[in-house]
């Protein structure tokens, strides 16, 4: 009897520790870009570290904690500054989306692997608001379709570089965002028009990319 007693005790024992070890992968989000995992090591001071006010529907914000606040019954207002000064403000995106999840652990990832060509051939642009919009056609709905010699790609990003335009697109963090076997990409998009005052910055979350066997779409936060 006590044989049997230590045998369940060992068993519940591994299982045990396989669940956390699973819960501690699930949990992971890799960080590629360096200011933001300075921020996710000290949460709190970036929640509350002072930043350009920004204006909602309703009230306004001057750090994280305010903007994830009011982001739950509010939305930004659409205004040229308000736009311009939201680039201040996507980490507290990301700051947010690893907070919500249990027993997060943020690390440092260098190798960022094909990122930024996915991004540029596979980014399904007609789901998002950009300065791009209008040069979209039924053939040409991805950044190297639009720009196939002029498109920037590195391991994590893509840019759209020239005299009047500066668009990008990079992924920052990887985690698992809605619980489901395949990772999540979190990325940055800065979209200017340089001889207008047309900007807009945002972050994105790409669902379950290496699960599409086509194109993929990003949602705005």
């Amino acid at each position: 009897m006590m044989k049997q007693i230590l045998i369940s005790l060992l068993f519940l024992t591994a299982a045990s520790c396989v669940s956390q070890k699973k819960e501690a992968k699930h949990n992971t989000f890799e960080i590629y870009d360096h200011s933001l995992l300075q921020s996710l090591a000290s949460v709190q001071s970036s929640l509350e570290r002072q930043r350009t006010e920004i204006t909602f529907t309703n009230s306004t914000a001057n750090n994280c904690a305010e903007y994830l606040s009011l982001k739950k019954r509010s939305m930004v207002e659409s205004n040229t500054r308000n736009l311009l000064v939201k680039s201040e403000y996507l980490e507290c995106d990301v700051i947010g989306i690893v907070r919500s999840h249990y027993n997060s652990r943020p690390q440092p990832k260098d190798n960022a692997e094909h990122f930024g060509q996915l991004l540029a051939t596979k980014l399904d642009l007609s789901t998002l608001k950009t300065s791009l919009g209008n040069l979209l056609t039924d053939d040409k709905q991805t950044i190297m379709t639009l720009f196939p010699s002029e498109a920037a790609i590195t391991p994590n990003s893509v840019t759209i570089s020239s005299p009047s335009r500066h668009f990008k697109v990079e992924v920052v963090a990887v985690g698992n965002i809605n619980n489901n076997s395949h990772p999540d990409w979190i990325a940055y998009l800065s979209d200017e028009l340089l001889d207008s005052n047309y900007s807009n910055f945002a972050t994105l979350i790409i669902y379950d990319p290496s699960a599409k066997q086509g194109g993929f779409t990003a949602e705005q936060q």
